[in-house]
């Protein structure tokens, strides 16, 4: 029987994670307020982020034309992963890509597959595509999954 072990690399604060992605910091704090940025770990008042979720935030932005939803944009899977939200009654608790659906770690918790749709057909050319909403979806009481809706709106100089 193998035994693997994972090199765990440390958590980067903002200003180390935006650098790690060549963004300004304060582009990162934009991001956790609108919801459509890396996973982060928040912790007694400290933000950090796992350079595995960095990672995964850049290759879900991946793409191979710029024509909305190609072949190459992986918004539900990230090499392999699939995107799995940790609910906690009611409420979202955070959002993480992992190879299999996590086990909870603490009572309550549950993990739900994330499904990402447009609000409405998308074509680039004549529309944008504005940041996430995250809906809950419970079936017979039961949460199920994870609907991100992203609003699709005809451009115009007012959403620019």
């Amino acid at each position: 029987m193998s035994t693997e072990t994972k090199e765990r690399r440390s958590p980067l604060d903002t200003s180390a994670a935006a650098g790690y992605l060549n963004v300004q910091p304060n582009y990162l704090e934009k991001l956790r307020c609108t919801g459509s940025g890396p996973t982060f770990i928040k912790r007694n008042g400290l933000v950090r982020y796992d350079p595995n979720d960095l990672d995964a935030w850049l290759d879900a932005g991946k793409r191979q034309s710029t024509n909305g939803r190609s072949a190459g944009a992986l918004y539900d899977r990230v090499e392999g992963r699939q995107r799995f939200a940790r609910i906690d009654g009611d409420q979202i608790k955070g959002m993480s890509y992992h190879a299999e659906q996590p086990r909870p770690e603490r009572e309550g918790d549950v993990w739900v597959p994330v499904v990402h749709e447009d609000s409405e057909p998308f074509d680039l050319a004549t529309h944008w595509r504005l940041p996430p909403r995250h809906t809950l979806v419970c079936v017979d009481g039961v949460p199920d999954r994870v609907r991100c809706t992203y609003p699709v709106v005809v451009k115009s100089w007012e959403h620019a």
